[in-house]
């Protein structure tokens, strides 16, 4: 296996797998979660036992390995994309584990048994999936990666069928390739969707729409169009200069979408002294366009976003958009804290750097929040039941009363019955959670899959939890909630941000 992982985790299209076996080694393999186990520890026992010593009995490494290699079966991996895909089921697996418990004691005891590894630098690492990964990564997991890799290649596993491979004789193997459906146009195209196949629809030197399988409802049309110049939206701010022309793509059903889809524009307009590419959006409810951010590929002066709805895009060069020192594009922040200051809730804090690991006050969240939801501005009015509002800070009034108005935060009631909202006090992971947990769609939760759920205060729970099971917050490496830890600013970034794609914004 290379010993890289790619940072673009791009939607990789089904590929025909032929080949010949004669290079691979005879072995038989079979399906169960035994053979597989096996055939891993036959070769790397040494890593297993550092496993099960450190808490990952077998049945647990069993487990976790069935599912490595399960789910890159399905992917119809080749030797070519192998480490890309690797990479993308590991970080997918681990914030699986983070969110529900599963695989919890194998990622545990891998911090646990590698002492040159950091959590942080682990979870780092997960979060971002860089090229840099595998510095950080169990030296078991590369072994793993190895195996099931020798495993699902030399079995033709990954096969698409329809003939054997290159001296492999007859009848396909495997399971079917998902069918890719590729549209070009020039001006516009329509697509109907079959929710079983991915599809890819191009308008010519202008934007790729990338749609997974099963994202977009069966038999909707789907709609991608480059708009005429007396149809785009105006623009209000003089820092922004659009690169090349503004596309809209749409359904005639549904156009925010439980998945991402992926839309990769090109940038042959894109003067690098003229400021920072990124993508926007246009959102009709704020009648603004509004900052998404992407990442850039040089080489081919092309821009990627992934984005769970549809609507007007197009590319914007940013001047004078705010890079920091603290948070390079491989941070575990750097996408939120982008995007945030793209759409003016963050600044830095002075000498080129954000501070990310500076703790954020109730006052400082209270006004992010407001703004990345942009309530109506509040009055001194709202805050008159705070015994302590003379201390909350004036840049921080109107967005605290206008979250206080929307019912999204509270005080805190004191010994001699009065309330405080206590601006000042950095706000903890129990109350960012709460007061986040009212933004979204509640779900349930399971946190008992967090060592420390007694320290999670009972008025809190429901709302820990909701956020929990959306994904807009997780526990720590070690399965802890940490309640009562403040919120840094990088986390709070990170947390806005989620909240932002869940709502579409």
């Amino acid at each position: 296996m290379k010993a890289r992982f790619y940072k673009k985790r791009i939607l990789i299209g089904a590929i025909v797998l032929s080949m010949s076996l004669g290079g691979f080694s005879s072995v038989s393999y079979a399906d169960s979660a035994d053979d597989v186990y096996a055939e891993v520890n036959q070769k790397h026992s040494s890593e297993i036992q550092k496993l099960i010593d450190n808490g990952a009995d077998e049945e647990a490494t069993k487990s976790f390995i069935r599912e490595v290699h399960d789910t890159l079966k399905s992917k119809n991996v080749t030797q070519s994309n192998f480490d890309e895909e690797l990479g993308n089921t590991l970080i997918d697996i681990y914030f699986e584990s983070v969110n529900n418990g599963s695989h919890s004691e194998v990622f545990s005891a891998a911090s646990k048994g590698w002492p040159d590894v950091k959590a942080g630098d682990l979870i780092t690492a997960f979060g971002k999936g860089t090229d840099a990964v595998l510095d950080v990564l169990p030296s078991v997991f590369k072994d793993i990666g190895n195996s099931v890799e020798n495993k699902i290649l030399a079995s033709g596993q990954t096969s698409t069928g329809g003939g054997g491979g290159a001296g492999g004789g007859g009848g396909g193997g495997g399971p079917i390739a998902t069918k890719t459906n590729t549209t070009q146009a020039v001006n516009e195209a329509i697509q109907t969707i079959k929710a079983s196949e991915r599809f890819l629809i191009e308008l010519e030197n202008t934007v790729k729409v990338d749609i997974p399988a099963g994202v977009v409802q069966d038999g909707a049309e789907v709609i991608a169009k480059i708009l005429d110049e007396n149809d785009v939206p105006a623009v209000e701010s003089v820092n922004l200069q659009r690169i090349g022309q503004v596309i809209e793509v749409k359904t005639n059903k549904e156009n925010k979408f439980a998945q991402d889809i992926s839309l990769q524009f090109q940038m042959d307009q894109w003067d690098q002294s003229k400021g920072k590419p990124a993508v926007f959006y246009f959102n009709e409810l704020r009648n603004k366009w509004m900052y998404i951010g992407g990442e850039i590929d040089n080489s081919n002066k092309s821009i990627l976003v992934k984005v769970n709805h549809f609507t007007k895009f197009a590319v914007f060069q940013v001047k004078d958009h705010a890079d920091f020192k603290d948070v390079p594009t491989n941070h575990w922040a750097y996408n939120q804290v982008d995007r945030l200051v793209g759409l003016g809730i963050v600044n830095g804090r002075g000498n080129g750097e954000f501070d990310t690991k500076t703790s954020v006050t109730r006052a400082e969240f209270a006004k992010m929040v407001s703004l990345a939801l942009d309530l109506p501005k509040g009055t001194e009015a709202e805050l008159q039941t705070f015994s302590d509002a003379a201390r909350i800070p004036s840049w921080a009034k109107e967005q605290v009363s206008a979250a206080v108005k929307a019912g999204l935060l509270e005080g805190k009631k004191q010994a001699d019955g009065s309330v405080q909202f206590s601006a000042n006090t950095p706000i903890t992971r129990t109350e960012m959670a709460v007061m986040v947990s009212r933004v979204i769609e509640k779900k349930a939760g399971n946190l008992t899959q967090f060592k420390d759920v007694q320290k999670i205060p009972a008025w809190a729970k429901e709302g820990v939890a909701a956020v929990i099971a959306d994904g807009i917050m997780t526990g720590t490496p070690d399965q802890n909630f940490e309640p009562n830890k403040s919120t840094s600013r990088g986390e709070a970034a990170v947390v806005i941000g989620r909240i932002l794609h869940q709502l579409g914004l």
